[in-house]
């Protein structure tokens, strides 16, 4: 349950009513404490405060947030509105989840509901001196937090939505999920090569995506009943009664109650997700490069853009030497009775770069780039298989190239350029 509800609160569209949730319960806090501090230090030596000069400071910060909160979240809209329909819709909830806007956007709404209490207190007459100094103090304390968010929303509303910041984004989250792939390639559990042919299975009761696992309450149920569990479906792989959602070994039979634990201890959506699901990233990068080669927006130069980015995330993105420290330190595998049936690593090459291949196989250009790129890819990266895979892929992008290049002269440049890249410059010893 607790797992469920994290992942719900880190949904971006849940968690801009946090913020102002947040702020109103400040609001209350700050409205007991001057009430409360009133009573016990009622002759404090302190400086007269003139209620008018707090209620004139609340009618500010009320009327001016209220009017920066609206216009925020038309901005907003419009920034989604952007990233769908110029990059992909898939980039949107990357959008939805910027931390300067989301922040920003809530602390103006929390500082109108902080400002409405505030006022309410000021206006029952319940306030001494103290307590008006109390919540004078807060006040001001409020409106340079206000402006300090206003100062970085300013900075943040001239890159939201456009492709560059998107992009970035996009590369960023698909780095992390691949980092976190490379770093525990088998989810931190034994690794399965093919399904258990005994054991009790348990099949899937939707037809969606697996987003999250939740393998510390499996691993709990399956030290309480001495069993040992096959995960048959990882995070990215697409539901349907038929399919084995996991395998138990070690019990005879299996309860309805036990049952639906197990399958509760899966996370399902209608769409694919990043944190444990690296292909996704890659995908959703592929997609924009394809909507930039489509007919109706034709710019080659966004999809190169987009070539250099997948270069970056299946080359650069590596964990870091605390977290691979850290790994070691616990060891590699956390979950003794958990086994796990992952996904084909070489999908990581060839989902992405297939449909690109066969829309850019005519376009010259787009081929001498996508054979550098498979190249960089084919040299550097650190997975065998994975290095294979690209050499494949430029494999096909030849054969689609020597059906489509009608010019005689461009086919034997691209033909030249795949021997002197792929054939005279083989790949280097990986340590």
């Amino acid at each position: 349950m607790w797992f469920k509800i994290k992942i719900w609160i880190r949904n971006p569209s849940n968690t801009l009513w946090l913020t102002p949730t947040f702020g109103a319960i400040i609001g209350f806090l700050i409205s007991f404490l001057a009430y409360f501090l009133d009573r016990q230090f009622a002759h404090a030596d302190l400086p007269a405060v003139n209620g008018n000069l707090i209620q004139s400071l609340l009618t500010v910060i009320s009327s001016s947030m209220l009017a920066v909160s609206t216009f925020s979240l038309s901005t907003m809209v419009a920034a989604y509105s952007s990233a769908s329909n110029g990059v992909t819709p898939r980039t949107t909830k990357l959008v939805m989840g910027d931390d300067n806007s989301r922040v920003a956007i809530a602390s103006f709404i929390a500082a109108f509901v902080f400002s409405l209490i505030a006022q309410v207190t000021l206006g029952l007459n319940i306030l001494g001196n103290t307590g008006r100094f109390v919540l004078l103090t807060s006040t001001v304390l409020m409106l340079i937090y206000v402006v300090f968010s206003l100062i970085r929303w300013i900075g943040a509303l001239s890159q939201l939505g456009r492709l560059g910041n998107t992009m970035d984004k996009l590369n960023k989250v698909a780095s992390d999920s691949l980092s976190y792939w490379r770093l525990h390639p088998t989810m931190q559990a034994h690794a399965s090569e093919s399904m258990w042919e005994d054991g009790i299975s348990v099949y899937a009761k939707k037809c969606q995506y697996v987003t999250h696992i939740d393998q510390e309450a499996l691993q709990l149920w399956a030290n309480k009943h001495h069993a040992q569990i096959q995960l048959c479906a990882v995070p990215g792989v697409l539901l349907s009664p038929e399919r084995i959602l996991l395998k138990i070994r070690g019990i005879e039979a299996l309860s309805e109650a036990d049952c639906a634990y197990i399958v509760d201890c899966f996370v399902y959506s209608i769409v694919r997700v990043y944190e444990q699901d690296p292909r996704y990233g890659m995908i959703v990068l592929s997609e924009v490069a394809l909507r930039a080669l489509s007919v109706g927006v034709n710019d080659p130069g966004t999809s190169i853009l987009v070539f250099n980015h997948m270069l970056e995330v299946l080359v650069d993105a590596k964990p870091s030497a605390e977290l691979q420290q850290k790994r070691d330190e616990q060891g590699a595998i956390l979950y003794q009775r958990l086994h796990v049936m992952m996904f084909d690593e070489t999908d990581l090459i060839s989902q992405p770069f297939a449909p690109i291949i066969f829309f850019a196989a005519n376009d010259m250009v787009l081929v001498v780039r996508l054979l550098k790129i498979l190249h960089k890819i084919y040299v550097n990266i650190e997975e065998a298989p994975l290095a294979a895979e690209a050499q494949a892929q430029a494999q096909i992008l030849m054969r689609r190239a020597q059906e489509k290049l009608t010019f005689t002269d461009d086919w034997n440049m691209v033909q030249n350029l795949y021997v002197q890249l792929f054939d005279e410059q083989p790949r280097p010893q990986q340590s």
